[in-house]
């Protein structure tokens, strides 16, 4: 246990301390901040830290505050606070992370002016966790980079300091504790495999201006052929159309010089920030693409080349050798697979025989730590419990739980959507006894600050959380890293985390603590922006009305797919494209059938009195089934949940 005064070097000595005071008396005043804690531990530090901030802000002079670990391997990332006197505080974290957010608990409460209580939590949803398309390289995309958020941030993925850094320290504040990286083929970019010298990528690249195809889909940069379609689909980043990208194509445009020493370095610290936040890693992958090292070694996008196959299970065994912070692998059995293919040839057998059978060899090596384990996360999409279970589960030497689309892309939507049902329920997973993961996709709003403490609390306490580790909250196609887009100077470029920062705390802290209530929330608010009571419960109040916008809309007209539908730009994609939707077209049902949405079907047996959604055009014909239509009244019942605010203002 050590004693820092924090705020001043550790080894002044408090003569020193005093010298200083007096020499600088026409400076603002420094204060003193007892904070007790090991700092031999990462995640107390960092709580120390948050403290010690808290302390400064608020003028504290006679707060004494002690962080401990008192291990306990039944109850994770839980927490004890005592207010053992007045001007003493103990916090016991059941390990560290717990401990950490304990203290990071009595520095929020200090800077809100909220009373601090003895009290016990311990997590509501034990895996609370971002989904997060990383664009690695133009070179190596994600799914679906076609859009300018995946180009643009390219260059912050390979920023520390300025990006990953003060990202993880939100996290950890918002008391999120898995970050999973989605991805193609990561690995020219993140290892050096044995045998496979020329399978790396140096340097860092985006794609020129002018060029990015917005269409798309991101899935064909290079020429490659599509079994599906039984086809070649032509890559319109393969200027030379030799089945690569890479210098040689007048496409690209360099962001950064590195070599791949300097790239692993670079996520070893990434990680590693991750670790010390209580953070774990998880890296997900999209099958079956080789970015990077496509015809090098023999390599191709062929699921059952042996080459292939050799090469990526040597690449995942590197991989989680080098990264000790990975503790988890999820795979997908799609995009870019050959559905067609049973048995031994299947996807499925191909994930196992590269990623499954990459980590057993890892497990295998004698420099494996034998108290780690990394687990397999398969998607459900693209795949079926019989297969995943002959094929992967019962061979993989090891946990294996399965991920679903929770909410498909309509994280704003219902409260209680239907896909569990659908999903895990008839999918067979729970029956088989696996543990399901939720994907709650954010496809609706992007650069809107949304935030309804409300909405938030009743969906994570809708989710079944006891057939469920927690969830993955993130977006397809949008990348959460910078702000790129502002017309405004001082907001281009901002952390995207930084911006929303409402939004994602609500998610992260409400899913630690669900009984956060709305006092909390306004008192957040009166700090954030330095309101007084009054206007600080009128914002918090206005701000989760006008939240219900975009759900309602959703439930209203409900197409389940990213490309289906924006919010935020009131326009369709892809094949029914329409630019900008009118009331009529896209309420009422006129015009092609293609335009006619049907409402979202919530999950069966709603609790309380709630009833399934209803159309537009239904309820006006059912409403006008019994009672006469008068315009004024029914927007008055539209205008009352804003007149409250607007009376105010």
């Amino acid at each position: 246990m050590q004693t820092q005064k924090t705020l001043w070097p550790p080894r002044m000595s408090r003569l020193s301390i005093a010298l200083v005071v007096v020499s600088t008396l026409l400076a603002p005043r420094s204060v003193l901040a007892d904070v007790e804690f090991d700092s031999a531990i990462p995640q107390l530090k960092f709580a120390a830290q948050e403290i010690d901030r808290a302390v400064a802000e608020m003028q504290r002079t006679d707060l004494t505050v002690t962080l401990t670990v008192k291990s306990d391997n039944k109850l994770a990332e839980a927490f004890e606070i005592r207010v053992a006197a007045p001007n003493r505080v103990e916090v016991i974290g059941s390990d560290a992370t717990g401990a950490m957010y304990g203290g990071i608990e009595v520095a929020e409460y200090l800077k809100l002016g909220l009373p601090i209580a003895n009290v016990i939590r311990k997590p509501f949803v034990a895996k609370r966790g971002i989904k997060f398309n990383i664009p690695l390289d133009a070179r190596s995309p994600s799914y679906d980079d076609s859009g300018d958020a995946a180009n643009e941030n390219i260059e912050h993925m390979w920023d520390f300091e300025g990006f990953w850094k003060p990202y993880l320290d939100d996290l950890a504040r918002y008391r999120y504790n898995v970050l999973s990286l989605w991805t193609c083929h990561p690995y020219p970019h993140m290892v050096k495999t044995p045998g496979y010298e020329q399978a790396i990528e140096h340097d860092v690249y985006k794609v020129r201006d002018g060029v990015l195809k917005h269409d798309s889909k991101g899935k064909f940069i290079a020429r490659i052929f599509d079994p599906n379609d039984d086809e070649w689909e032509e890559g319109y980043l393969d200027s030379n159309q030799d089945g690569v990208v890479d210098t040689k194509d007048d496409t690209l445009e360099l962001v950064k010089r590195m070599t791949i020493d300097e790239k692993i370095a670079h996520w070893k610290k990434v990680f590693k920030h991750a670790g010390d936040r209580g953070i774990q890693i998880t890296l997900f992958h999209w099958n079956v693409f080789t970015y990077g090292a496509t015809g090098k070694h023999g390599i191709t996008t062929d699921q059952t080349d042996p080459d292939t196959i050799a090469y990526l299970r040597a690449a995942v065994k590197e991989l989680v050798l080098n990264y000790p912070s990975i503790t988890a692998i999820g795979v997908a059995a799609g995009e870019n697979d050959n559905k067609f293919l049973k048995g031994d040839d299947s996807t499925e057998a191909y994930i196992f025989k590269t990623y499954g059978l990459g980590v057993m060899d890892a497990k295998a090596d004698p420099r494996w730590d034998k108290n780690r384990e990394v687990r397999f996360i398969f998607r459900n999409h693209s795949t079926k419990c019989d297969d995943v279970q002959e094929q992967f589960a019962s061979k993989y030497d090891g946990s294996v739980d399965v991920e679903i689309k929770y909410c498909v892309g309509r994280l704003y939507s219902s409260r209680r959507p239907l896909e569990w049902e659908s999903r895990a329920n008839k999918g067979g997973w729970l029956e088989r006894g696996y543990k399901v993961w939720m994907n709650i996709r954010n496809d609706d709003i992007f650069m809107h600050r949304w935030g309804s403490p409300d909405y938030v609390r009743q969906f994570i306490g809708e989710m079944p959380l006891d057939e469920s580790p927690g969830f993955m909250m993130g977006s397809d196609g949008y990348v959460w890293g910078r702000v790129f887009y502002s017309t405004i100077p001082d907001l281009q470029g901002q952390l995207e985390i930084d911006k929303h920062w409402y939004n994602f705390r609500l998610w992260g802290e409400l899913a630690y603590n669900n009984e956060l209530g709305n006092e909390y929330w306004a008192a957040t608010l009166k700090h954030r922006f330095g309101l007084n009571d009054r206007s600080a419960k009128l914002l918090h109040d206005t701000w989760q009305t006008v939240s219900e916008v975009v759900p309602q809309i959703n439930r209203a007209v409900y197409e389940g797919t990213d490309a289906a539908f924006a919010a935020e730009g009131c326009m369709t994609g892809l094949a029914s494209a329409t630019g900008f939707l009118t009331i009529p077209l896209y309420y009422y049902g006129e015009g092609p059938a293609v335009y006619r949405r049907k409402p979202m079907q919530l999950r069966k047996n709603p609790p309380g009195d709630e009833v399934q959604c209803v159309s537009v055009p239904d309820w006006g014909t059912a409403y006008l089934a019994v009672t006469s239509f008068i315009p004024e009244r029914t927007l008055s019942t539209i205008d009352g949940n804003f007149g409250q605010h607007n009376r105010h203002s």
